[in-house]
């Protein structure tokens, strides 16, 4: 998980600085509602994510355990009992 960057009180991670697989993931999973844009120094950044949305996207869809279906139980084998009946006829 990357560490936030601290731009007058706003922690935040900018999209370009995240390793490759994760700006693929993130912005194939996140909301666009969730980017921002800071300004600073002039300079319109506008793929940045608040840290506290990025660490829950990175603790709960990045970092889960992908679900596997889990194969069906083998079948057991049936068990035959055989059963011997005897009418007696009065």
């Amino acid at each position: 998980m990357e560490h936030p960057k601290l731009y007058k009180g706003i922690e935040y991670v900018q999209l370009k600085e995240l390793p490759e697989d994760q700006q693929q993931k993130i912005t194939q999973s996140l909301s666009r509602e969730l980017f921002i844009k800071i300004l600073i120094d002039g300079q319109l950044h506008q793929d940045c994510i608040l840290y506290k949305d990025y660490k829950q996207w990175f603790e709960n869809v990045y970092s889960a355990p992908a679900t596997r279906e889990q194969p069906a139980p083998e079948p057991s084998p049936a068990t035959v009992t055989s059963l011997n009946v005897s009418i007696a006829k009065s």
